[in-house]
């Protein structure tokens, strides 16, 4: 048998017989649907890029694409990560990211263990609506 024609290849799903040149090959559409996984792991290794005589494992494939797919999820998440991270800092001035960190001291968890006398002193953040007697009376 020399190559794969459409007729013979959805009998048998032996993968030795595939040309090494990629010109010659068949398409995978040519090939049965239960073997056109195999078909093109079996056209991947052996592609020109491969070393001759060097068998690789299939399943490695299979690790390679799902780390790549894994990878572009990763990615995909880190941008909306970005977005949202751009959007907080636009919603959050520096004042009311103070507020947000002086009103963590009223955490009623552990017995306030986080109270600090000095966090709660919101008259510094608002020094124009305070006199310096009723700051220093805080």
């Amino acid at each position: 048998r020399n190559s794969p024609t459409p007729e013979n290849t959805h009998q048998d799903s032996n993968m030795d017989y595939i040309i090494l040149n990629p010109t010659l090959r068949p398409m995978i559409s040519y090939y049965d649907v239960n073997i056109r996984d195999q078909v093109r792991k079996a056209y991947w290794l052996k592609s020109q890029c491969q070393p001759r005589n060097h068998t690789f494992p299939l399943e490695s494939l299979d690790k390679i694409l799902t780390t790549n797919e894994h990878h572009y999820h990763v990615e995909v998440l880190y941008v909306v990560i970005d977005l949202q991270i751009n959007d907080l800092n636009h919603r959050f001035n520096e004042v009311n990211t103070d507020l947000l960190f002086c009103m963590t001291c009223l955490d009623p968890s552990d017995a306030f263990s986080d109270f600090n006398k000095k966090k709660l002193c919101l008259a510094k953040l608002y020094s124009s609506d305070f006199s310096p007697i009723e700051i220093m009376a805080l």
